[in-house]
């Protein structure tokens, strides 16, 4: 059921990129870093895939507007923890996401064109 979310997704992103001659559609490796103990190190290990799969699909989705929260990111990208990933792209990528509390206590994240 994931796979079927994420796949209208991705191909909207890719086709708003080449459309628009935006060159965010680089590989990254989201996991091409060292966690600080061994049990952490083997997890990041196992996941490598799915990991870049997630932080791929959170920052083109943030690039091409989208705001997003913890809730929809699970719920509509199956992304089970946008914190983490959201962490990845702005200290391993230097990838400027912005927040906004809302009411209720919860974050949005979002990249802003200005």
């Amino acid at each position: 059921m994931i796979e079927i979310l994420h796949k209208p997704y991705l191909t909207f992103c890719k086709a708003f990129f080449i459309k628009n001659n935006l060159t965010t559609m680089l590989e990254f490796d989201f996991t091409a870093r060292k966690e600080n103990n061994s049990e952490s190190q083997q997890i990041l290990e196992e996941n490598k895939d799915k990991i870049n799969k997630q932080c791929r699909l959170v920052l083109d989705l943030l690039q091409i507007g989208y705001r997003l929260t913890v809730r929809d990111a699970l719920i509509y990208h199956g992304i089970g923890d946008l914190r983490r990933r959201i962490k990845d792209l702005r200290d391993f990528h230097g990838i400027e996401i912005k927040t906004e509390k809302q009411k209720g206590g919860f974050k949005t994240y979002f990249i802003s064109n200005d």
